[in-house]
């Protein structure tokens, strides 16, 4: 069991967000897939 950690330094455009998405998903082809973002009140 592994997990892949994204992260950038500027802001993303959700459509860039889902391109990169699609492309490690693609590339590690995994049996699950979770997403989630930190809320900002954290």
């Amino acid at each position: 069991d592994r997990g892949i950690l994204v992260k950038v330094d500027h802001d993303v455009e959700p459509l860039a967000v889902a391109k990169i998405l699609k492309g490690i998903a693609q590339a590690e082809n995994p049996n699950l897939i979770i997403l989630g973002k930190q809320a900002i009140d954290d």
